[in-house]
């Protein structure tokens, strides 16, 4: 068989010696990037691409299904964490007109503007992925309810769960000019009511409920397990 003159010169002793023509601008480019911003990647996006990766897990048909629901969880956790310390410092120095630049160049409110879009995609993600989980386990028995698939006999034993253990943690507070604003813990639940046919004698109340009751509760049943979350969005 005839050998390609191409392939014996390329393979040949001689060509591993051969110089390489320089590349024009080649070392022009490599100077600009070291001493460009562009070399560092951003703090804030790079945490978001970890969280991504942590959702990815939810994905992972190798692991057991719960498992899968609670990459999803601490995801999501994960984000509430994020914006409670990162977006907020990015936030206060916006609000203080702080300029400074980031190791990759940005303002704070350009790294926003950024991880605004990053979010964005991750929710979206993280929604697509819980409703694929949730169908999956329904056909392992497990149902999330809604409020217009409760029954009867549902809607009896939440009333009733409700003002055992949910009423009396709930702390009414008003807030007007006769009481200070108070304070909001993170991760709360909160609802508002506005009281008063005046606009000028209205009054806002803000109840609040502990945290800890946030979990879904299940109502009764022999057939499947079923729950319901007590917040709803």
């Amino acid at each position: 068989m005839t050998e390609n003159p191409a392939v014996s010169e390329v393979l040949s002793p001689a060509s591993e010696h051969a110089e390489v023509p320089p590349v024009a601008g080649r070392d022009d480019t490599v100077s600009d990037l070291a001493a460009s911003p562009r070399r560092f990647m951003n703090r804030e996006l790079s945490w978001l691409q970890f969280n991504r990766r942590v959702l990815e897990e939810a994905m992972n048909q190798n692991h057991p299904l719960l498992e899968r629901i609670r990459f999803l969880s601490i995801s999501a956790n994960n984000l509430d964490e994020f914006f409670m310390v990162r977006v907020a410092g990015l936030r206060g120095q916006q609000r203080a007109d702080v300029t400074n630049l980031s190791d990759d160049g940005l303002t704070p409110t350009e790294q926003l503007h950024k991880v605004s879009e990053a979010v964005r995609e991750l929710q979206a993600s993280q929604q697509e992925t819980w409703g694929e989980l949730r169908r999956e386990i329904v056909d392992k028995g497990i149902e999330i309810l809604k409020g217009d698939n409760l029954s009867d006999a549902d809607r009896s034993w939440l009333k009733d769960y409700f003002l055992a253990y949910i009423f009396p943690v709930l702390t009414p507070l008003a807030i007007d000019p006769a009481h200070p604003f108070p304070f909001i813990p993170n991760l709360g639940f909160f609802h508002r009511l506005r009281t008063g046919q005046d606009v000028r004698q209205q009054r806002h109340d803000r109840t609040a409920q502990d945290p800890e009751p946030a979990r879904p509760v299940r109502p009764a049943s022999k057939r499947r397990q079923r729950c319901s979350p007590l917040r709803r969005g």
